[in-house]
């Protein structure tokens, strides 16, 4: 089976998501021509397990990526060199902030389904490790709510707004695809619906309709409408 399509599958986007998708995810041979890359070459990595599979399929089947695809390689060397170099930068970085991600082997795996590509801004070894060390520490404090003590109130608002800052916006269809509300909703947005103290770090604007805040990112990390998504986009009105 082709690994060219989502780890998990989603619902046919349209509306917000569609628009989402196009504007900050690129199509295979408009990510290789940005790396200099043979289309070809890189999609034989990616059917052959050593690069992620894509984030989103477009309606007309075809695969979106998010623009730091081949970063990793880079930074590794040469594509062969990847699954080492992965290894060595998660345990590195699980080791500074004191936190035991998954197994090794779980890691990779985790990376290759191309999944971390819907939910983080950048990709690399050192953002997945903070990524699970703060869903993990939120959601202790949620599961413990203290609003009345400043030290806790102190200590979410800085853990939500380091997650939002990690976090992409997500579509609409991937509290579907999840099967539950994604890491945004459960950690970022739902805690600021609750607790007004906390609305000086604004949701990340993006499918959802939300707008940027005073704390938000300056990139928004959105590309020109590539030609593939702007016939899709055309076709789908």
């Amino acid at each position: 089976m082709s690994r060219l399509v989502p780890h998990r599958p989603h619902p046919a986007l349209e509306g917000p998501d569609l628009r989402y998708v196009c504007q900050s995810y690129l199509p295979l041979e408009e990510l290789a021509l940005r790396e200099g890359l043979d289309p070809g070459q890189l999609r034989d990595w990616i059917e052959a397990g050593l690069l992620p599979r894509p984030a989103y399929l477009l309606p007309d089947g075809t695969p979106m990526f998010p623009a730091d695809l081949v970063a990793l390689v880079r930074s590794a060397g040469a594509v062969d060199a990847l699954p080492q170099h992965f290894s060595g930068r998660i345990e590195l970085a699980a080791t500074l902030v004191g936190f035991a991600p998954s197994t090794r082997e779980a890691d990779w795996e985790d990376y290759l389904s191309g999944e971390y590509g819907v939910c983080l801004r950048q990709v690399a070894p050192e953002t997945l490790v903070l990524k699970e060390l703060l869903v993990e520490r939120i959601g202790h404090q949620l599961d413990a709510p203290r609003p009345d003590d400043p030290r806790w109130c102190r200590t979410l608002a800085f853990e939500v707004a380091g997650l939002d800052a990690l976090l992409r916006p997500f579509a609409l269809a991937d509290h579907v695809r999840f099967g539950r509300p994604t890491s945004r909703e459960r950690l970022v947005d739902g805690p600021r619906r609750r607790w007004p103290w906390l609305r000086g770090q604004r949701e990340v604007g993006g499918a959802s309709g939300l707008t940027f805040g005073p704390s938000a990112p300056s990139q928004s990390g959105c590309f020109a409408v590539p030609s593939r998504c702007a016939e899709v986009l055309k076709s789908s009105h």
